[in-house]
């Protein structure tokens, strides 16, 4: 028993120490031709919230790293809150470092 307690625990901390070795925590701009958008913003943060910020919307949550794919869970829109895990959306990171939502391409800057 204490056999496989001990493999369970080293387990875990090895899918931990894994996934913490992936940072998607910063700025991330829309793209286009190598050229960022600074009006079109995604922030993550290092504590795992997520901001984004345009010139007339905004809108805020948690995000969770999964792999390659990072799900984002909104809390506000406009400052409205939302319910709780209603709107979520998954985005799928591509091997030069950039997801799209919709026709954007997001990479980040800075």
């Amino acid at each position: 028993m204490k056999k496989t307690l001990a493999i369970l625990a080293l387990s875990i901390l090895s899918v931990l120490s894994l996934a913490a070795t992936k940072n998607v925590s910063g700025t991330w701009m829309v793209t286009s031709h190598g050229k960022a958008n600074p009006g079109m913003k995604l922030i993550l943060s290092p504590q795992g919230g997520f901001k984004f910020v345009g010139s007339n919307y905004s809108s805020s949550g948690i995000y969770k790293l999964q792999g390659d794919t990072i799900e984002l869970i909104w809390t506000k829109v406009d400052g409205q809150s939302v319910k709780k895990g209603s709107m979520k959306r998954a985005l799928a990171l591509t091997p030069d470092n950039t997801f799209n939502i919709d026709q954007y391409t997001y990479a980040r800057h800075g």
